[in-house]
């Protein structure tokens, strides 16, 4: 399982894929996402929820549940990643909720529609289609109020505290005070669901923030370091070589 960074994004363009016999590992991001089967059939797994998805039949991932996609048989489908703020009215309305069922029917008209707006579309195009499916989610939908306490609420906790504090001090020990959980469990725990110890996860975000700095921006080696939350340039040099093999002024050349 892993953060999906590449998806903080804000009230820009929303980004609508589509593929066929697609299968995608357990990740997590900030986004909400439709996925939508046009042909064949997808497992996909939401949370503790899967379901084998056909043609017409969708899923409505919310911002931060632990998510897949599998190809069951030949299939092909389409997706739109989109952030909170596309559909700011609704995001408002279902805070700090999640539907019973991630699972729903897309209207055939609305299917016709949001199929086509994957070969590209403007930002108005794109709200309409996705307002018009939130309300239709909506209409049949019931929600439970997210619970910090089961595994998956204290995942996104964990995830959140990076997220929100990896450009600074951001330490398990302070994690586990905040959430008061004892510092060995949450330490098992967090590894035994992403794999990764929360110290190397910290690293792996905050590498993956100066890649984007590195290339996006002209800002100098040091100041992209400090950003993204090392105290020194010899402490970031190390741990960028530690995730990418290169050090970050032969990366920027050569990208």
């Amino acid at each position: 399982m892993f953060y999906e960074a590449k998806h903080l994004m804000g009230d820009g363009l929303p980004i609508f894929e589509k593929d066929r016999n697609f299968s995608f590992p357990p990740h997590i991001h900030s986004c909400f996402e439709v996925i939508l089967v046009t042909s064949g059939e997808m497992s996909v797994t939401v949370g503790s929820d899967t379901a084998n998805l056909k043609k017409g039949e969708a899923a409505f991932v919310f911002p931060d549940k632990v998510h897949s996609l599998k190809s069951v048989s030949e299939s092909e489908h389409c997706l739109c990643i989109f952030s909170p703020g596309t559909v700011n009215y609704y995001a408002r309305k279902v805070r700090a909720s999640v539907p019973e069922s991630p699972f729903f029917t897309m209207p055939p008209e609305y299917s016709a529609i949001f199929t086509s707006l994957c070969g590209g579309c403007g930002i108005m195009s794109a709200k309409g289609i996705l307002y018009l499916i939130c309300d239709f989610f909506d209409s049949t939908a019931t929600y439970r109020r997210h619970n910090t306490e089961d595994d998956e609420g204290l995942l996104f906790a964990l995830l959140s505290k990076i997220e929100n504090s990896y450009t600074s001090d951001c330490t398990l020990k302070t994690a586990a005070r905040e959430l008061e959980y004892d510092y060995v469990y949450i330490s098992k725990f967090f590894k035994r669901k992403t794999g990764i110890s929360f110290n190397d996860y910290v690293n792996k975000r905050r590498i993956d923030e100066a890649l984007r700095l590195l290339t996006t921006t002209d800002k100098s080696i040091l100041e992209i370091g400090m950003e993204c939350g090392y105290n020194s340039l010899r402490s970031f040099n190390r741990n960028f070589l530690i995730q990418t093999g290169s050090a970050p002024a032969k990366y920027r050349k050569e990208h």
